[in-house]
């Protein structure tokens, strides 16, 4: 009782805090005419079908990664509340406790950006010691699911109180991530990741309009948004800043990306699928080599033989990624390929050029519509096979409430932060909702490293610049074809 009592005075402060923030984008012309309206009015029909349940003060334990990006997925600390997202990922842990009568304790572990195996490595622990310090974790998803094969978690198709055809989780993900009838890990609308890892086209307003572009929103709405378009957009624009005749980190130009991540996105974007299910929901994979092979070279050539572009190098400083960001805000570039939360970041957010968001462009004229990669390091949910069966109703009721009681957070993240406060143009929230509307988790990404790491080929290919997919294949085949159907038969085999 004290602790919800301490909150709910926090809560009326935080209101007080974010109030004038709210009615100050409630007054500017490019608000959605939504804006106002959460989706989560108490008055308003629940959208989970969970019964009145009383669990009488019990902790829920939750392990979730420490790094900056997910430290605030989960919970949010007391007092951390000044920001619009975080107020509503607050306020949703106190209505989950209040529904359900728990106490959410979450424990993160892990600062660094590369410790991928956090929970899987403690609810390993757990099992071994036959302990259960641990009931849910919050991890990424290509990196977790490897080890569900070694028993770690339960099957979410057999946890009581959680309905997974409902549309607070990711129906793309229940289809590509469910393998041999079973379910280890969820995300939607509690897991914000699954925005934020949302793979995009930053360009800067400024320079488009300096080198007189033509409306790049109007073009992709016109279906025109091509790899041919961003090519000839990007391919003359250059200026060797320190006059040394080389291309640096210090120059401009028209398209900057990186070697690794930024490739990723391709596959999703250009419909190259990597695994797929055939009729009878078995896995396979899908490897298009012909339209694979000349992907490759025409990305090839415009990421390593194009005056304007700037592949860079993950070992650049302080790395790869930030290193982008850094020139992007200082405009050194037209054109970057990033994720979207980067708009969180200090540089773009404190950037003097005005800058747009577009969806990464599509393969050619011939494809009808446009498409999203969420990266694979997008958090997902995943109960330890540790918890006893005398607990998995109120865990499942817990994870239920949690998505279902999220639609405020997707929204203060989506409609509010993404398109109204890091934006200042109602078109950049358009193309939002084309990337959002047509992500695609593929199965080759979800189990990426449960095959070693083929889901990243294409990264892999052009990083050594080669085209020579057939030959990939032939010699790889066998290997990649016996582990899936290992994997999966393992998978179908526990119990």
């Amino acid at each position: 009782m004290k602790k919800h009592l301490i909150r709910i005075i926090s809560l009326a402060l935080v209101l007080l805090m974010i109030l004038p923030l709210v009615i100050s984008c409630g007054n500017r012309d490019n608000t959605p005419a939504n804006s106002e309206s959460n989706g989560n009015n108490d008055s308003e029909e629940r959208r989970d079908s969970l019964p009145e349940l009383d669990y009488g003060g019990e902790d829920v334990n939750f392990l979730s990664h420490g790094y900056e990006i997910f430290y605030n997925e989960t919970t949010v600390d007391s007092g951390d509340n000044s920001d619009i997202v975080d107020a509503a990922v607050w306020r949703r842990e106190m209505k989950v406790e209040d529904r359900l009568n728990i106490n959410i304790v979450n424990t993160r572990k892990g600062e660094a950006a590369n410790e991928y195996d956090i929970v899987p490595d403690e609810f390993r622990s757990e099992i071994l010691a036959g302990t259960n310090n641990y009931d849910i974790g919050v991890n990424n998803m290509t990196h977790a699911l490897q080890y569900a094969a070694e028993g770690l978690y339960y099957d979410l198709y057999k946890i009581p109180n959680i309905d997974l055809s409902k549309s607070y989780y990711s129906q793309g993900l229940v289809d590509s991530a469910t393998i041999g009838g079973k379910l280890f890990g969820i995300a939607g609308d509690a897991t914000l990741t699954y925005i934020k890892y949302v793979h995009s086209t930053f360009f800067n307003r400024t320079m488009a309009e300096e080198l007189k572009i033509p409306d790049l929103y109007q073009i992709v709405l016109d279906g025109d948004w091509t790899l041919e378009k961003q090519i000839s957009l990007s391919k003359d624009v250059y200026t060797d800043v320190d006059g040394g005749g080389k291309k640096d980190l210090g120059d401009v130009f028209g398209f900057i990306v990186h070697e690794g991540s930024g490739v990723d996105s391709y596959g999703s974007a250009f419909e190259l699928p990597i695994l797929i299910k055939d009729a009878e929901g078995k896995m396979k994979f899908a490897v298009n080599v012909d339209k694979t092979v000349n992907m490759l070279k025409t990305v090839n050539q415009f990421f390593y033989q194009t005056q304007g572009v700037m592949v860079v190098p993950g070992s650049a400083k302080p790395n790869g990624e930030t290193a982008m960001v850094q020139m992007f805000a200082n405009d050194q570039a037209l054109f970057m390929t990033h994720y979207l939360s980067r708009c969180e970041t200090q540089e773009i957010r404190n950037m003097e050029s005005l800058y747009g968001i577009l969806p990464i462009p599509k393969y050619d004229d011939a494809q009808q519509q446009y498409h999203a990669y969420v990266h694979d390091l997008m958090s997902i949910y995943l109960v330890s096979a540790a918890v006893p069966e005398s607990r998995l109703a109120m865990v499942g009721a817990t994870i239920e409430c949690m998505f279902s009681e999220s639609e405020e957070c997707r929204h203060k993240l989506f409609e509010e932060a993404l398109k109204v406060k890091y934006q200042s143009t109602e078109k950049t929230g358009r193309m939002l909702d084309i990337m959002i509307d047509n992500v695609v988790i593929d199965s080759g990404l979800v189990f990426a490293c449960a095959t070693n790491k083929f889901g990243f080929y294409l990264r892999d290919m052009n990083k050594k610049r080669t085209t020579s997919v057939a030959g990939y294949w032939r010699m790889n085949q066998t290997s990649f074809e016996k582990m899936i159907g290992e994997y999966e038969s393992t998978i179908k085999e526990l119990k």
